[in-house]
C-alpha cells in the first residue's frame, strides 16, 4: 500500500468517525436532532417574486427588465434588421447595375 493510499485511506476512516459521533449524537439528544433535521430539510418552494429576488438578489430583476425592454423594442428592432439586409443586398445590386452612372441626356448633343 502506498502512502497515498493510506492517505485516502485514514481521510475516509476520519470521515466515517465524525458521522458516527454525530449519528450517535442524534440519537442521544433530542434537541440536537431536531436541529439537525431542520437543518437538512429542503427549502420551502415560494413561486413568488419577492423569494426570487431575496435568493438571486438583483439579477432576476435585471432579467425582468431586458425581457420587458426587449419585447418593448421588438419592432423597432425587426425593422432596424430588414433595413440592414435589404441595404446588404442594395448596395452590390447597385454597384452591378447602371444606376451609379451619370445618365446620358438625349437632348444636348456630344460634340
Amino acid at each position: 500500500m502506498t502512502t497515498t493510499r493510506k492517505a485516502k485511506a485514514s481521510e475516509i476512516l476520519k470521515a466515517h468517525r465524525a458521522a458516527a459521533r454525530v449519528a450517535k449524537a442524534r440519537r442521544l439528544d433530542p434537541a440536537f436532532n431536531a436541529q439537525c433535521r431542520a437543518e437538512d430539510a429542503p427549502e420551502p418552494t415560494n413561486p413568488s417574486l419577492g423569494y426570487l429576488a431575496g435568493r438571486y438578489g438583483f439579477q432576476i430583476l435585471i432579467f425582468i427588465g431586458l425581457l420587458a425592454f426587449a419585447i418593448w423594442a421588438w419592432p423597432v428592432i425587426v425593422m432596424l434588421v430588414k433595413g440592414a439586409v435589404a441595404m446588404a443586398c442594395l448596395i452590390p445590386l447597385m454597384f452591378i447595375s447602371d444606376l451609379t452612372r451619370p445618365r446620358r441626356r438625349y437632348y444636348r448633343r456630344i460634340w
